[in-house]
């Protein structure tokens, strides 16, 4: 794993690419083999492009390197190295903000130790604060609840995270698509913005759709007639939309946001982008009142996202 020092000198890391293995012989290996030459040909020119943005990252030609490594990751999006590079160009190109997104992801969704460290070093600020099971203030060996306070550059709020020694963990959504593993003895996350808001991403008890997830999966993808009439109006085929929302301590929907669309709708037009958009809010904005997320017997708003079928 490169830090930062080893990067200067040219030692970026390798692409990861993937390939198929096998492909068995039936009556589509026309079609299969045709598709296997494009993919070979997509494939060439990524590994042709990370070759690129590493030369120039070698001469010092960062914002050069940068836009190679993106047209790298545009063809391999999961390539986690490429994105590594990218982070290291941008901070030397002097754009710490996008840095520290990058490697934040790579911490957050992959595990990826090198990140981790260049987010505490770079990015981020931690202070941690022990508590006894009455939450008065005591030492680390005497603590059963630990909250750690991360203070994060181009940031507007301060990341919350609270640990229990008798909590089993929880998987954490920061974003709609930046989540950790299962988290050891993790009881709670949030995000507090300087005028005193919180917006909690883990709760040990988190907002209910009435009825359970398979009564809001239903809700949301069966015999839904906004869902059925932006089909019928924007002709989509098959296509997945995450959207992200808050519900806040009375249980409403709020703050509904498209965040990541595939298949079909990533070809449509602004216009078309936008209906979209009202489809998706009129879908989320009706539905029931949740039970709301508890956090220390009180009521607190809660970040969640989902994601809605077009088919």
């Amino acid at each position: 794993m490169l830090i930062i020092f080893a990067a200067a000198k040219g030692k970026v890391r390798q692409a990861q690419l993937f390939y198929p293995v096998k492909v068995a012989i039936t009556n589509m290996q026309k079609i299969l083999f045709t598709f296997l030459l494009i993919l070979s040909s997509i494939t060439a020119q990524a590994q042709k492009d990370f070759k690129t943005a590493t030369e120039y990252f070698n001469k010092g030609e960062y914002a050069l390197a940068d836009s190679f490594y993106l047209l790298h990751i545009r063809a391999f999006p999961t390539d986690m190295n490429a994105k590594f590079n990218r982070g290291i160009a941008k901070l030397y190109q002097g754009d710490t903000c996008t840095f520290c997104k990058i490697v934040q992801n790579l911490y957050f969704t992959y595990s990826d130790a090198g990140a981790k460290k260049l987010h505490y070093a770079i990015c981020a600020q931690a202070d941690t604060v022990y508590y006894m099971e009455d939450l008065s203030i005591t030492t680390l060996k005497k603590a059963r609840y630990s909250e750690v306070t991360e203070t994060r550059k181009c940031a507007d709020y301060k990341v919350i995270t609270v640990r229990d020694k008798k909590g089993s963990g929880a998987i954490i959504n920061i974003n709609h698509n930046l989540t950790k593993a299962n988290e050891p003895n993790v009881i709670a996350l949030y995000k507090l913005y300087p005028d005193g808001h919180k917006l909690f991403h883990v709760t040990p008890q988190p907002p209910a759709f009435p009825g359970g997830e398979d009564a809001q999966w239903t809700f949301l993808n069966k015999n839904n007639k906004h869902r059925e009439d932006a089909i019928k109006e924007l002709k989509i085929s098959n296509s997945l939309v995450e959207v992200t929302y808050t519900i806040d301590k009375n249980g409403n929907v709020t703050d509904i946001k498209l965040v990541n669309i595939t298949s079909d709708v990533d070809k449509f037009d602004k216009a078309q982008m936008d209906r979209l958009r009202e489809y998706v809010t009129l879908i989320f904005s009706e539905m029931p009142r949740h039970s709301p997320a508890v956090f220390r017997g009180e009521r607190v708003d809660y970040f969640t996202g989902e994601s809605l079928t077009f088919k």
